[in-house]
């Protein structure tokens, strides 16, 4: 095998003509992207998530999960408070509050156990 010097490679590179695969039964992706296993039926095995798509998921569930947490807190203080005056208002904040936590818990549990516990896989 014959060294060859930089020059003569950018010199012989124009004339370098690509050429196309026979049968493309492959699709190349880039690397590293996060993967989300789905069980659902006809989305095969794995599904690759773009980057993009990934943060713009995790930033919803962040945001939700922060405006649930401060929704239950506020609307448990608004029932504590409205219980002398109204019980059934106190009622109507108490269930807003549980309705709340419930979400909240939800998101907790898809950002502090799904998306730290996934499996990243890397194409090559």
């Amino acid at each position: 095998m014959a060294k060859v010097t930089l020059r003569e490679l950018k010199e012989l590179a124009p004339h370098i003509e690509a050429q196309e695969a026979q049968h493309k039964n492959y699709q190349v992706l880039p690397m590293f992207l996060p993967t989300d296993i789905s069980a659902k039926k006809g989305t095969g095995v794995v599904k690759v998530v773009t980057r993009q798509n990934f943060m713009n998921e995790g930033i919803g569930n962040w945001v939700l999960y922060n405006t649930y947490r401060g929704g239950a807190v506020a609307l448990g203080v608004l029932a504590l408070v409205t219980f002398p005056v109204n019980i059934y208002l106190s009622a109507l904040f108490g269930l807003g509050a549980g309705y709340s936590y419930g979400k909240f818990k939800f998101k907790d549990f898809i950002i502090n156990h799904q998306l730290r516990e996934r499996w990243l896989l890397e194409g090559t």
